[in-house]
């Protein structure tokens, strides 16, 4: 693993400047100082528990490839025997 990232290490406790730079590598921003805007919004999750439970709960649905559609499978067979259900 490149980083510790608690996200992704189990038994680390989060903070909200966990959930940021998680959220920024994942967007592919450039990584460096943390701007007035992302200060801002730290400060307001520090002070607001439950909005930044909402929040980490909203990205570790979003990273959690198990739940995202799974286009290549195909739920009824058509075709040939032989015919492995490929789409295209």
């Amino acid at each position: 693993m490149a980083f510790e990232s608690p996200l992704v290490v189990p038994g680390k406790e989060v903070s909200p400047a966990d959930l940021l730079f998680a959220c920024q590598v994942c967007a592919e921003e450039p990584l460096g100082e943390v701007g007035i805007i992302d200060r801002l919004r730290l400060s307001r999750l520090n002070d607001n528990p439950a909005k930044f439970q909402l929040l980490l709960e909203a990205f570790a649905g979003y990273i959690l490839v198990d739940n995202w559609p799974k286009f290549w499978e195909q739920s009824s067979k058509k075709g040939s025997p032989g015919n492995k259900g490929i789409p295209w």
